[in-house]
């Protein structure tokens, strides 16, 4: 499970820092007293800077890009503490933890932080969209529009519209949402990077859900992958597998994890998944690479890597039981349209990728 780019307002909207983390290799220390992973100090040691929610906000935002997620939203998590144990309340600190929350698949924790949030401020535009958001991914998708109904007369109409119209799409309106939304698309002057990301994700998702792989690989077509979300790369890349576009995938998503010092799982499954299938013998580089990360995981039980596991299992390395059983870990949390459908074809052996291809 995925969950696509966060649009937000005010806090981040206009965010221009780039953070440069240190790698963060897969090592089981030998003793409690070793060193394992370092990070440059990209802040000063005053505590005002170290306990900025400004700082905090930015690290969120980076942490939706490429290679740094683990540092950047662990290294959150950590500053955030001080402000959710405190006992004054902090509204920007509680959204700022729900994200963290949400990225960490507790969503009934995240929207437990959000009801505080908006039982305090009620003109919360980023506390509602994420609210909705998580309602999707629960498949909560009247709860998700009510949330964004929520919005009227506090954001823009082009804000309240994506957002109920991506809530209707759940409500058997699919076809009818996406050609209002598309609508709205081209007939708004779009110049907020960030939105103009969020409503393009959006319509990609519906076309696909529309078996129209086509018209979302369109969508999706305009952007240098190079500056782009993980979660915009990765839908890209479905989109892509879809329309057998394998060698495409590889030359750009090679392009991309080149340039950083950890490659994320969802990016490794991609590539292994274009690797094999662009070849007629065994692939050797990226199922190599991805095989390791996966038995860590396994290891560790780390299920916000669920629906990754369960992909690897039906598409790279086919194993039926593995396969089934991440699945099933995966819909326990995430309850959107490509989740039910990666549960129902675990239950499907012949649509696994055969091993010798």
């Amino acid at each position: 499970m995925h969950i696509r780019w966060i649009i937000t307002f005010a806090i981040v909207a206009t965010m221009g820092v780039n953070i440069r983390l240190a790698n963060a290799q897969v090592y089981t220390p030998k003793s409690a007293d070793e060193v394992v992973a370092s990070w440059p100090n990209i802040i000063n040691d005053s505590t005002e800077q170290t306990t900025n929610l400004t700082f905090i906000a930015q690290l969120i935002h980076q942490g939706q890009y490429p290679g740094q997620s683990s540092q950047s939203y662990g290294r959150a998590k950590a500053l955030l503490k001080p402000f959710i144990e405190q006992n004054e309340f902090n509204p920007q600190a509680w959204y700022l933890w729900a994200r963290v929350l949400q990225h960490q698949h507790h969503f009934d924790q995240a929207q437990q932080a959000l009801r505080r949030v908006l039982e305090n401020d009620p003109t919360n535009i980023n506390s509602w969209l994420l609210k909705a958001n998580i309602h999707l991914v629960s498949n909560q998708p009247e709860q998700a529009k009510q949330a964004c109904l929520q919005l009227l007369g506090k954001a823009d109409m082009f804000t309240v519209s994506t957002c109920a119209l991506e809530a209707s799409s759940y409500q058997n309106k699919l076809r009818s949402s996406y050609q209002q939304l598309l609508n709205i698309k081209q007939q708004t002057e779009i110049n907020d990077e960030a939105s103009r990301l969020w409503v393009t994700q959006i319509l990609a998702d519906m076309a696909v859900r529309l078996d129209n792989p086509k018209q979302a690989a369109l969508l999706l077509a305009n952007d240098d992958l190079l500056s782009m979300p993980l979660s915009y790369l990765v839908q890209w890349a479905d989109v892509q597998l879809s329309l057998q576009h394998y060698q495409a995938v590889l030359s750009q998503l090679t392009r991309v994890a080149e340039q950083q010092n950890f490659i994320d799982d969802a990016l490794l499954l991609r590539l292994s998944i274009a690797e094999k299938r662009a070849s007629a013998t065994p692939a050797t580089t990226w199922k190599q690479q991805f095989t390791r990360r996966v038995a860590l995981r396994e290891r560790r039980q780390d299920q916000s890597h669920a629906s990754d596991l369960a992909r690897f299992y039906m598409d790279v390395s086919p194993n039926q039981q593995k396969a089934q059983y991440w699945a099933r870990i995966n819909w326990q949390d995430a309850k959107l349209v490509a989740d039910k459908h990666l549960l129902d074809r675990a239950q499907m052996p012949e649509t696994y990728l055969p091993t010798g291809q």
